[in-house]
Parts: C-alpha cells; structure tokens; sequence
C-alpha cells in the first residue's frame, strides 16, 4: 500500500481505535472525547477520489521517470545466447560446392524494454549462408504477449492491496457498529432515567402544594418540611439538568459515530467500484486483442494498447487479401488498431524464398507448385524495397473496408536478361478489402477483395514501362477474389468457398507471392464431428487464364484425424492432383500426383514407465511432363522411459522409383538417452541396408553439460546412413565424409 493510501486510511483507523477504547455505557459517560480532534482527522477521509486514483493507476501510466525506466529495463535484460561450431556434411541444403565444410554460427532471444515498454530482440547468425534463402537475420519486436502479462500482475498486486484493505475497513465497520449499539443503548437509559426524575419532580411539587395548604400555621417543623421538600426538588432537577446536559454531549458523540459510520460505508463503496473495475481490465487482458475493449477503456489505457505488432528487422509483411500467407522482408513491420481504426505500415528488402532442402519430399512440392502454378507461389531472386501500407475503418477479422497500396523498387527475376536496365522494374498496386461479418445470422464472413497492378514488362515487353501510368489505366492488370465462409455450430462444421481471378499481365511480384494468370475455385470443409472424429475436405480448380498455354488443374483432399480413449490417437490425409497441360508441339499432356499418409500411435504404461508406440505409412507421386517420382515410406517405433531415462526402436522401410529405377532400403535404429544431475546423454545406432546387400553404420552421440546455472556445453557427433530420402545426400559428398561434429555452448542470464 502506498503512502498516500496510508494517510488516508490512517484518521478511519485511529478513529475506531479510539471509539472503540471505550467498551461500556459507564466507561462512555466516565471518558472525555476531543471531537475537534475527530473532526479534523475524519475530514481527509470524504477527499479521497477514486477516479483520480485509477487514473494514475492507467495501464497506460508509464509516468515521467524516463530515467527509473531505462534502468529498470537494463536489470531486467535476460535471455539465452548460442555460439555454436560444426564441421561435416552438409545437412542443411543440396550445394555440391558447399558440401563439407567447417560453419560457425550464433543466435540468441532476448527480453528487455525500451521506456518500460517490454521487447523481444532475437537473431541469427552462419557463415554458411544460404544459395536462394537468406537464414542470418535480427529482429526487435514488441513483446505484447509479455506486456499483458506484466498488467495482470500489476493488477494482481493492486488488487490484492485493495482485498486487504477492504476488509480492515469492513471489520473496523463491524466495530463501529457495536459501538453505535452501545451508544444508543446508554442513550435509551439516559431518557428513562430523565422520564424517571421528571415524574419524581412532579412528586415532590405535588407534596410541596399539599403541604402549604395543610400548614396555615407555619412553624418550625414545617418550615424544615418545606425546606427539605425544596431541597429534593432542587436535587432532582439538578439531576434532570445532568442527565439532559450528558444526554446532550452523547448525541454529539453519535452523531460523530453515524457520521463515521457513513464515511466508512461510503470508502468501502468507493474502494468496491474500484476493484471492479481492476478486475474488469484484468479480465479484458485475457484477450490479447486489445482493440475488443471498447472505447472507454481504451480511452483510459492509452494508444499504446492499440499496437498489434511492431517489428523492426526480419518481419512478415501482409501485403495482400488474396492469399492467408505473409512476405518475408528485412525491414519494419507495423499493426495497429485503435478502436475501429487499422493501420498496418511495413517497408523493407525483400528475401529470397526458395530453398532446396536435404528433403527430397520437400523439393519435390516445391518443383511442383512452382511447374503447376498449384499454389500461392513465386520465385524471387534479387532483393527490393517492398513498402505496403494499409488502412481504413474496422478490424481485420470484423466487418471493415479498408484501401492497400503496394510499391516495389525492383521486380529482376532468375530469367532476366544481361541488360540491367531492362532487369529493373518497378511495381506498384492498389487494393480494397471489403469484409461483412452478417450480425443476424451469426458464423458468416463475406470476403471481396479488388485489386490493381502496374504492367509486368517481363511478361508483356511491348507496352511502355510506366508504373503509374499502367496503374491508373484500363490496363488488363487486374485481381479479384470472392469468397463465403460460414461456421454452423449445430453441427460443429465449417465451411468456405472461394473465386479468385489474377489477369495475366497483373505484376504479382509487389505481393512477393503468387503468379499472375490464374483462375480458382475453391472449397473447404472443417468438420468436428465427435473427439475421435474430425475430418476435412478440399476441392479446388486451378486453370490459366490468358496465357499463352493453357494448364489446369484439379485438386481434391481429405484429412481425418481424432484421440479414442487416452490411449489411441490417429491422423490420415488423402490428396490427388489431376492435370492437364499444353505442350509447345500443341498436344495436352495429362497426369496425376498424389500424397496419402496414414499415422496411428498409442499410449500405455508398463508398471510406473510411460511407453508409446506408432506406425506410420506415406505414399507420394510427383509427376509432371518430363518425369514422375514415386516415394512410399513405411515404419514401426517403440518409446518407453520416465523423468530421467528412455529407449527407442525404430523401423523404417523406403522405396523409390525413378524413371523405371527403383531402390530399397532398411533403415533399423535403436536409441536412448539418460539424465544425471549435470549432464544429459543420448545417443543412437543406425544401421541401413538396400536390395543390393549394400549397408552402412551410422547414429549420433550427443553429451549436454550443465556447467554452471547459466552455462550449457553441448557436444554431438553424427554418422549419417544413406536411404532416407527425408535426409539424402550426394553420394560423392557422402563417401568422401559422412560425418557432421557440432558443438554448442548456450548462455542464460
């Protein structure tokens, strides 16, 4: 409790203390009060303002001591930095130049502050850089997940002051209460015993008559009579004249307690409020989505509560409506939302995004999505400034209407020419985004979205290379989506149903996604039908539109998955690609692909040892107009253990065919790992063998000291075996040295 509530409380306490010093009717009429003193000490108490009070209490209070801020968010610095070392074949990407080769690296996440303001700095770094996608980055981004949660424990804080101090005041009430009942009881004594005097008054002036017209004759004895009778008379009244003097002060006196009393209820009151309204920010913190508050209390916590991102460094720009996925950039990345106004400003170098794995499965989808134009997919080569601005009225997952701008410095492509000059191209676009959330029939969104490009000159060469002038114009650069979703609780489903058209020459590259000339129909179904049945569906059309040769495609999927029991869990998904495609002699090629997979895992106990065990099955089929791959993959895996140890056996059957070869191999591993006080270990033995009777060893050591509390030292050694197409390799490289040493030391503070 600060000073400031002390001072306040400190007269209400002092005050019951001292009416309450006082436990009998007796002792009450014995003790003298100082009601000045009262008086002066109960008058702060009706000063206290509550709203001033929860004003400086803001969560957006961040106050004017810049400089306790600033060291506040140096001792608060902590996090984790690697440095690591490693040198062997390379299992990062597919680069015969680069295949063995010795790579120094780091990366850390720090979480620090900047004016009271919690931030997260995080980077990477490897001399090993990548051919086609950039991997060395640094980024500071706000914390606002770390943010709510410093305001709920600030929150948590007050409002545990407030609990405690409420009910002192609520027992010291209870106190002055009684002292209210006692006050009142002595105050009915004092009127009987005044009614009592009066009537013995009364008395006493009735034998004082009767005496005076018995006694014509006055004598001695008479004269004492009436002497005596006066005498009562004169006591009794001076009693009456007491009693209605103490009766007098007492009334005083309650009138202070009744006065006490109301102050007292009307702090308790004040202190209620307030603690509902604590209590309603804290609940509001638990949804992370500030701009849901309202606009008074937003108004009350500040603008800062309107930021939904802030990054400056690596950041992922949303340039576009079109598509769910975001354009990586080496720049700054903003989000805002105040009230029912967005903003979102991002600007930066544009990153390379295509990367060939040791994942054959990978590559093999990317080839593919890059030949067919199956999804939202697009090679950049050379960097360029990507700035994307985007803003208007609403939220972006609520009804709103809202205006995007893009502009590209720089569009070079793999294919450009030699001649710099015709490589450098400008784009630019703009873009409106219109959302309706229906507010009667509750679960529907309607999406459309409206887009306009400049001229691609890669695409059409023939037209003059002018961004605005193309923009501006009835160019035929045009983009267009509609789509529907509805969500229908009654039957725990979703569903969603897409049109998208992207005119042939619309210069995509300033959305860092997509390729232009492409038509789409799409639908989605998300269905949770019971806990151990949920299940998908998709079916999409793609098709050229304006291009000089024609391709579709059609794409159906299924996915089901669920957990029966605590035990048994399960996950299937099932999708075929048909296509047909024009060949420059002018003939339609036509095929299929295909990825189905199948995993099914089970959780039991052996005594007090938790164990697991799986299978899993997966078939794909990659084929375009020159080649088709088929890889299927089959395996078995056991897990038992506990807190400190575990073992592993594994089983793992790959089959490939290419082009009427095909290969065979048996991948059999077992594997285990302990943990002592310090060190950690864990390790495996791999062995592989194919149809031709050809095997190799392999498997990893791995050793993790604790050095200290803020100091790990991590050694791995690493013999690869050839045949998972997961992690493949170029053989030369791999008979040359197929090994891989890292080591690592990680700093905490």
């Amino acid at each position: 409790m600060t000073s400031k509530h002390l001072l306040i409380f400190l007269p209400l306490l002092l005050t019951c203390e001292l009416l309450l010093g006082q436990q009998t009717t007796l002792e009450i009429q014995r003790c003298k009060f100082d009601y000045d003193k009262v008086s002066r000490e109960l008058s702060g108490i009706g000063e206290y303002d509550t709203e001033e009070q929860l004003s400086n209490d803001s969560l957006s209070y961040l106050g004017s001591k810049i400089w306790t801020n600033v060291k506040d968010d140096i001792k608060d610095i902590h996090g984790e930095i690697n440095l690591n070392y490693s040198y062997g074949l390379n299992t990062v990407f597919t680069d015969t130049t680069r295949g063995i080769a010795a790579i120094l690296g780091s990366s850390g996440q720090m979480q620090s502050g900047v004016l009271g303001l919690p931030v997260l700095v995080s980077y990477n770094y490897s001399t090993l850089r990548m051919p086609l996608g950039a991997n060395n980055f640094f980024r500071i981004s706000f914390d606002k997940q770390r943010y709510i949660d410093n305001q709920k424990a600030k929150l948590d804080e007050k409002l545990s002051e407030l609990i405690d101090v409420e009910g002192k005041l609520k027992n010291n009430k209870a106190k002055v209460s009684n002292m209210q009942g006692q006050t009142e009881v002595y105050l009915d004594m004092l009127k009987r015993k005044m009614e009592q005097e009066g009537r013995r008054l009364a008395q006493e002036h009735e034998e004082k008559i009767k005496d005076s017209l018995s006694n014509e004759n006055i004598s001695d004895s008479s004269k004492e009579r009436s002497d005596s009778v006066l005498q009562k008379k004169n006591d009794t009244q001076k009693r009456i004249d007491n009693y209605k003097k103490e009766y007098d002060n007492i009334i005083i006196f309650y009138q202070k307690i009744l006065s006490t009393q109301k102050k007292c209820d009307s702090l308790i009151n004040k202190f209620e409020n307030y603690k509902n309204e604590l209590t309603s920010h804290k609940e509001k913190l638990n949804n992370p989505d500030f701009s849901s508050y309202g606009d008074e209390t937003l108004d009350k916590m500040g603008f800062i509560k309107s930021i939904q991102k802030i990054d400056i460094g690596l950041t992922y720009s949303k340039t576009t409506a079109l598509s769910d996925q975001n354009t990586a950039i080496k720049g700054i990345g903003t989000e805002f939302q105040y009230k029912n106004y967005y903003l979102a400003f991002s600007t930066g170098l544009t990153m390379n995004n295509v990367m060939l794995s040791t994942n054959e499965i990978t590559n093999q989808l990317n080839y593919n999505q890059n030949v067919f134009n199956q999804f939202d997919f697009q090679k950049v080569k050379d960097n360029g400034v990507l700035t994307s601005v985007k803003t208007g009225w609403g939220k972006p997952e609520e009804t709103h209407v809202l205006i995007g701008f893009n502009y590209l410095t720089n569009t070079r492509f793999l294919a450009g020419s030699n001649d710099m000059e015709s490589m450098y191209d400008p784009a630019a676009s703009v873009e409106l985004d219109l959302r309706y959330v229906p507010l009667i029939y509750k679960g529907g969104v309607l999406d459309v979205v409206y887009g306009k490009t400049s001229a691609n000159n890669s695409i059409d060469s023939l037209i003059e290379p002018d961004v605005f002038g193309t923009l501006f114009s009835n160019y035929r650069s045009n983009v267009l989506m509609l789509k529907y979703g509805q969500e229908v609780a009654k039957i725990r489903s979703n569903f969603s149903i897409q049109y998208r058209n992207i005119d042939p020459n619309a210069n995509t590259t300033v959305y860092g996604m997509m390729q232009p000339g492409n038509k789409r129909i799409a639908f989605e179904s998300r269905h949770r039908v019971l806990p151990y049945l949920n299940f998908g569906t998709t079916y999409k059309i793609d098709e050229s539109n304006g291009t000089d040769r024609s391709m579709k495609l059609q794409t159906t999927g299924v996915n089901v998955s669920g957990r029966y029991t605590e035990y048994i869990t399960y996950s299937t998904m099932f999708n075929y690609v048909h296509y047909s495609t024009e060949r420059e002699a002018g003939d339609v090629f036509k095929g299929s692909s295909y990825l189905a997979g199948i995993n099914l895992e089970s959780n039991y106990k052996v005594k007090d040892k938790k164990a697991l065990i799986g299978v899993n099955y997966n078939d794909y089929l990659f084929s375009d107009t020159v080649n088709a791959l088929k890889y299927t993959q089959f395996g078995v895996y056991k897990v038992i253990g506990d807190r400190r140890w575990s073992a592993s056996l594994k089983y793992d059957y790959f089959f490939k065919t290419d082009e009427s070869v095909t290969t065979g191999t048996h991948v059999y591993s077992i594997g285990g790992k302990y943990i002592f006080e310090a060190i950690k270990l864990d390790g495996s033995l791999i062995i592989s063998a194919d149809k031709n009777s050809n095997t190799s060893m392999g498997g990893h050591l791995e050793v993790e000291w604790k050095m200290t509390k803020n100091i790990d030292l991590t050694f791995r050694a690493e013999r690869f075996v050839m045949g998972d197409f997961y992690r493949s390799y170029y053989r030369i490289l791999y008979e040359r040295l197929p090994y891989l040493f890292t080591m690592n030391t990680s700093f905490k503070f």
